[in-house]
């Protein structure tokens, strides 16, 4: 049996750990839990052939400090995606539909007859990207780029010069 783990050694919100495969977020400081269990959140995962993101499975919240918080976004037994439409969600869809959103999957679109971009594109086909700014109203699934990296918003909300996207994970994901 290992010694007792210090309490300023236990991963604090926030902090990640690789575990079965997948990266976990701690959802509380101090987490004695070990990740899967009450006090983590699995990451989602990008495939890297799609470059589709892959939203883990719903994973029933033990209390308020796992909870699903707006803009949260998990898979259901069904296959669909869901997306937290409020702090603090406990329960699944089908127990309380009220709580979630269903997330329709992005249809592939006909290209235009005149094959120019369309106003949303880039040049290259690309999805076009605002340069991130403060104090601006940014969506769950909005593109951005800072420092020359491309973030996508994860948690509607105002942007605050002092949350930019590469120090706020629980706000932007890194591509």
């Amino acid at each position: 049996m290992g010694a007792p783990t210090s309490p300023l050694s236990r991963p604090m919100a926030g902090s990640e750990r690789v575990h079965g495969g997948h990266t976990w977020i701690s959802t509380i400081d101090h987490n004695v839990w070990e990740p899967g269990e009450s006090g983590w959140i699995m990451k989602p995962e990008v495939d890297p052939d799609t470059g589709e993101t892959i939203y883990p499975p719903f994973n029933r919240p033990s209390g308020q400090h796992d909870a699903y918080n707006t803009g949260m976004r998990m898979t259901w037994t069904d296959g669909e995606v869901y997306e937290a439409k409020r702090d603090g969600v406990v329960h699944s869809p089908d127990e309380y539909a009220d709580d979630w959103k269903l997330i329709e999957p992005e249809s592939e679109s006909e290209p235009d007859e005149d094959d120019e971009p369309d106003d949303d594109e880039s040049e290259s086909g690309e999805p076009a990207t605002e340069a991130w700014e403060a104090n601006v109203d940014y969506s769950n699934g909005d593109a951005l780029t800072y420092e020359g990296e491309l973030y996508f918003v994860i948690q509607d909300h105002t942007s605050q010069a002092h949350w930019p996207p590469n120090e706020v994970a629980s706000l932007y994901e890194r591509q």
